[in-house]
């Protein structure tokens, strides 16, 4: 099962995947964990994801890929979910808006497929 959920976030829609190569850092939201607030919606319990401030540096990789957006760091292989705003304190906030983020354009350059790290996603 691994093997297909890997398939599908690496191939599935490629063509909508974004690769970026930090050349100036800059400051993003990196997924830390989640914590059970304790409260349900219908029979499912409701957790909130944890994040922590982090400045990404020079070399260092992005990617937005249909599964969310990932940040590399330089010589690592683990990608860890990310965000570029500030995460509000809320269970039911949207997230639509953060989905289609893009990082600032005069920080990054695009890579291709062919010259990204090649990773493990973590979300």
């Amino acid at each position: 099962m691994k093997k297909i959920i890997d398939l599908v976030m690496k191939e599935s829609f490629a063509g909508d995947n974004k690769y970026y190569k930090v050349k100036k850092g800059f400051d993003i939201w990196v997924e830390t964990g989640k914590k059970k607030p304790g409260g349900y919606y219908g029979a499912a319990q409701v957790f909130s994801r944890v994040y922590k401030k982090k400045k990404v540096n020079k070399d260092d990789e992005l990617h937005m890929i249909a599964g969310g957006n990932f940040y590399i760091e330089k010589g690592k292989s683990v990608a860890i979910g990310m965000r570029f705003s500030e995460p509000k304190d809320s269970s039911f906030e949207k997230n639509t808006k953060e989905r289609y983020a893009k990082p600032p354009k005069a920080n990054v350059e695009e890579l291709d497929k062919a010259t990204r790290t090649e990773v493990r996603y973590k979300s």
